[in-house]
């Protein structure tokens, strides 16, 4: 009984140790939030404008609407038209590189800049897709898969970055962006590849199940070249988004290139495109 007793009594003890404690979160002013990437390819090339939320907000970013964009090159300029809200879009153009870019934005009587230089695109020999073996997770055993690799020398000289995306064009289909999000992307500084061409070719992309190549499947890779400042910015977002260990180091704030504080990043980039068909 005395046993029983000192048992309520523990419990008892422990619930009336609750208590409901509310934290006062700071929320901060909405800030503009930049997303797009101007390359030398052909097209009509588009930015994005949303506002940032609090962390709790869970709907899509709200879209900007009514701003007025420009991009230029010191020589020429383009208003950009907003065609859908949010998405402000170029006439179609062929940016040269080897030109600083600036773009301009005022958004809800504010005004923001941003500058970028275009790097000379590296240019691609071939792009190759093998058929090899790799282990599935589920089925715990080998399986067929392909894996795409590029064939390019690096160019000598410590200093150059690299991103790439690809599309595919099914049989009776059209061309699908296979690298939609940020973390389907592949990126890479030239710090321990500087000036390499290994025969084998670079293996970019691998564990591509077969049925989403099927026979006739028409590849498209694209390399750009990025600059080291947008190379900087794409690992600390991978560092900031990607944060699971306890020795994780601290939350730090991601670099922009756009004054005023509005967030993201104003990309310009050289563009290569390979193609090639599945067989």
């Amino acid at each position: 009984m005395k046993k029983l007793i000192y048992s309520f009594g523990i419990i008892l003890l422990f619930a009336s140790c609750t208590e409901n404690i509310d934290f006062d979160l700071n929320t901060e002013k909405a800030r503009l939030v930049i997303e797009g990437q101007i390359t030398s390819g052909k097209a009509k090339h588009f930015i994005k404008l949303t506002q940032s939320t609090s962390y709790f907000f869970n709907e899509e970013a709200p879209l900007v609407t009514n701003a007025i964009v420009s991009l230029s090159d010191g020589t020429n300029s383009w208003t950009m038209t907003e065609e859908r809200p949010g998405y402000y879009y170029t006439p179609e153009i062929t940016p040269e590189s080897n030109k600083t870019y600036s773009l301009s934005i005022n958004a809800d009587g504010e005004n923001y800049k941003a500058t970028e230089f275009m790097e000379n695109p590296i240019k691609g020999d071939t792009v190759s897709i093998v058929l090899s073996d790799t282990y599935d997770t589920d089925s715990n055993k080998l399986v067929p898969a392909y894996s795409m690799f590029l064939f390019v020398r690096e160019p000598e000289g410590l200093g150059d970055n690299y991103l790439w995306k690809y599309w595919l064009k099914r049989p009776d289909s059209a061309w699908k962006n296979m690298t939609p999000t940020f973390s389907d992307w592949i990126y890479i500084n030239d710090d321990f590849v500087d000036g390499n061409n290994p025969i084998q070719g670079w293996e970019l992309f691998s564990d591509i199940p077969l049925e989403e190549m099927p026979p006739g499947t028409q590849v498209r890779l694209e390399t750009y070249k990025i600059s080291t400042a947008y190379y900087t910015f794409l690992d600390a977002v991978s560092k900031q988004t990607n944060r699971s260990g306890f020795f994780d180091g601290p939350p730090a704030n991601i670099p922009s290139n756009i004054d005023n504080g509005a967030l993201g990043y104003f990309s310009i980039s050289g563009l290569d495109m390979l193609s090639t068909v599945v067989n």
